[in-house]
């Protein structure tokens, strides 16, 4: 019988390995991979059998199957640095050889890797265990997943949750209204010098105050900074447009003879001149929906999705 037949206990594994250890100190490196080998039949979860393997095998020289075994050392044991600073190493000997692939034939199938390759965390970095990844789709059109730890995950979750907790409201309505009534005024000042008014600035002015609004938050999210946003972008192309018509119509008036028109005018005449508008440009409308849209969405409160 073989001086290496195993026995499943973990002694006797450990005999083998200071066989191993013991061998390739005296340099007898056949001798050391077999009693390696041994030690791994006897107890396959041991991760400093399959470095010390990849150790003996990159010595011989068989460095595809070297990167193999350290592989299954880290899967086994996603902290072992020895045999990450190893894989490093002899991966990239192999590459500097210009060799690009692994040689997995006739190589003893407990020391091969997990079929699936070992991912690392999109976030932290570190090596991931087989089963343990969370991937998080993308948030946009064309983003990609991202592949993250359990704990990374966690966290992700729990700092977007905290995100739509504890928002200043009476800052983001300081803050919402300032910005929309600082750019209806901007705007309006903008059509007097240049009698020209271009609807896509509606659109500018709702991503500003959305962005306001969430400032004055203090970076807060959710509903109720939603709500504030948009009914600030709202004050703001309803005053912008009362502001333009009156202008226009206070030049014609003027033509005419009529001056010292006040700057309020009564409510129901306020009304009048923002509906004459509307429908003298009804693509008014549209730039005012997507400007709202904008304001809706920038304080939405953020849900990554697991896949």
């Amino acid at each position: 019988m073989n001086m290496y037949d195993t026995t499943s206990s973990q002694s006797k594994a450990r005999q083998y390995l200071e066989q191993a250890f013991a061998s390739r100190e005296r340099h007898e490196l056949d001798d050391a991979l077999k009693a390696c080998d041994a030690a791994i039949r006897a107890d396959s979860s041991l991760p400093d059998a399959y470095n010390l393997r990849g150790v003996i095998l990159e010595e011989l020289g068989r460095r595809e199957e070297a990167i193999l075994a350290y592989r299954e050392a880290i899967r086994l044991d996603v902290s072992f640095r020895e045999a990450q600073e190893n894989l490093r190493k002899v991966e990239a000997e192999l590459s500097a050889s210009g060799i690009q692939s692994l040689l997995t034939a006739d190589v003893d199938p407990k020391s091969r890797p997990a079929e699936r390759p070992m991912l690392n965390c999109a976030s932290c970095g570190n090596p991931i265990p087989a089963g343990r990844e969370v991937v998080f789709a993308g948030q946009g059109k064309n983003a990609t997943s991202i592949t993250v730890c359990a704990n990374c995950a966690s966290a992700l979750e729990q700092a977007l949750q905290a995100e739509t907790s504890g928002a200043n409201i009476v800052g983001a309505v300081l803050f919402g209204l300032g910005c929309a009534l600082i750019a209806a005024l901007v705007w309006y000042g903008v059509v007097v010098i240049s009698n020209y008014q271009l609807g896509i600035v509606a659109v500018l002015i709702g991503w500003l105050v959305g962005q306001a609004t969430m400032l004055g938050a203090r970076r807060k999210r959710g509903l109720a900074v939603q709500v504030i946003s948009v009914l600030s972008t709202a004050i703001a192309m309803l005053l912008s447009e009362y502001l333009i018509v009156r202008h226009f119509v206070v030049q014609s008036l003027a033509e005419e003879g009529y001056t010292n028109i006040p700057l309020l005018l009564p409510v129901t005449l306020i009304v009048q001149l923002i509906i004459d508008g509307i429908k003298a440009d009804p693509m008014t409308l549209l730039f005012w929906g997507i400007a709202l849209w904008e304001a809706l969405k920038i304080p939405q409160a953020r849900h990554p999705r697991r896949m």
